[in-house]
């Protein structure tokens, strides 16, 4: 059996030029109701969804982030939140920021014949040759 993949509190960096507001979704897993609450996170700065408790019959326990909606971005998180595994405190949200390029897949390495080898080394001596006369040029 796997453990939960909850979700208790958030730290939101905002990495945009304005202000923005993220609406949070907290679900009561043992009534099923849901409460929805705003964080307004300035340009530039980090905002925190706090983790919420209930009590019931006795005891306490945790509300779980169920959703996480950012106004004006049109951009929405539900749960399962990616890189969850198991119970946590503290997911980290980014609101924009520099994106990370997708890399391109890694070629797979193919078997070449020996006049082909000996060709595609010719080539890089010549390219390393024509280099160093141009740098003797430039001098």
């Amino acid at each position: 059996m796997l453990p939960p993949t909850h979700v208790y509190s958030l730290i939101i960096h905002n990495k945009t030029s304005k202000e923005m507001t993220v609406m949070v979704t907290y679900s009561n897993m043992i009534d099923n109701t849901l409460a929805q609450h705003s964080v307004v996170v300035a340009a530039g700065e980090k905002g925190v969804a706090e983790q919420r408790t209930f009590a019931w019959n006795g005891a306490t326990f945790a509300v779980v982030i169920t959703a996480v909606d950012v106004k004006d971005a049109q951009t929405a998180l539900t749960a399962p939140f990616p890189g969850v595994d198991s119970p946590t405190s503290d997911y980290l949200i980014t609101i924009g920021g520099k994106q990370k390029p997708l890399k391109q897949p890694k070629k797979e390495r193919c078997e070449m014949a020996e006049e082909d080898i000996a060709f595609k080394q010719m080539q890089r001596e010549q390219k390393k040759a024509e280099k160093e006369a141009i740098a003797k040029m430039k001098k």
